[in-house]
């Protein structure tokens, strides 16, 4: 069972025209957010109720304005400490709710020119994963900004065939990661630092999870894969993927929106 969870918990201090508006409450073209856009995308990948957005307290109730989803599957945050905590914080929840579960997560900062070569990356991913339940696929691109992450190899074109990487280092490259990530819920546990989850699951069970946010090292899950074990498979998206990680680049956007489906 695939499920599908959006990250949308990050604050927009990188924005400085307004940072108190949150990036994935943005309108883009046609007033549309990137949460908006993010969800009709997750719901061509999973079924409603497979759909979980991660996001701080603060803006449950903006989340519900933007996207019809239920509370149950609301995973909230007390605080914003980046992707790392908010993957493992999903999914040790949605462990409870499903245990044999594949896990996809989406940013909200992607822009897509074409959505249907991810969903197709998503679909041959998914098949992956099936075969090889001790794996983590992270998804790369041709495209966007350049992250911490790089694949030192170079790739065909994902249209002709399925392409699979496992060469990952932080050198520059041709592909960047896209913040994508999909594996066995199982894997994503095994993944994350032992100590950090039993403290997590510890403060989830007793009640503890604001109080145990205050102290969680701030990173994000690109940082973290580079400390990999070796579970680590790319797939390339084969589209045109733009970063949108600061006001500059939400300006850019908007003002190529002719050449983009926003």
């Amino acid at each position: 069972m695939l499920y599908t969870v959006i990250l949308a918990g990050g604050q927009g201090k990188r924005f400085s025209c307004n940072a108190k508006i949150p990036k994935q409450f943005i309108a883009l073209q046609n007033s549309t957010t990137m949460l908006e856009k993010t969800y009709e995308l997750a719901k061509k990948i999973s079924p409603k109720e497979k759909i979980f957005v991660v996001g701080l307290n603060e803006y449950k109730e903006k989340i519900k304005e933007l996207i019809d989803i239920e509370d149950k599957n609301i995973i909230l945050e007390p605080d914003c400490r980046d992707t790392y905590a908010a993957i493992m914080y999903a999914t040790i929840m949605i462990k409870q709710i499903q245990p044999n579960a594949v896990l996809l997560f989406l940013p909200t900062d992607l822009l897509l020119e074409d959505e249907l070569d991810v969903l197709k990356a998503t679909s041959i991913g998914y098949n992956f994963i099936l075969g090889n339940l001790d794996k983590i696929l992270v998804f790369g691109s041709r495209y966007g900004k350049l992250s911490s992450l790089h694949l030192d190899v170079k790739v065909g074109d994902v249209k002709e065939r399925p392409i699979y990487i496992t060469s990952i280092s932080e050198k520059e490259g041709e592909i960047k990661d896209t913040g994508i990530y999909m594996a066995y819920i199982d894997t994503f546990l095994e993944h994350f630092n032992h100590k950090e989850l039993h403290e997590m699951n510890k403060s989830v069970e007793g009640g503890k999870l604001k109080e145990y946010y205050k102290h969680i090292r701030p990173i994000s899950m690109t940082d973290r894969l580079i400390e990999s074990d070796g579970r680590l498979v790319t797939m390339l998206i084969d589209s045109k993927l733009v970063d949108a990680d600061n006001h500059d680049d939400i300006l850019n956007i908007i003002s190529i929106r002719d050449e983009m489906t926003i």
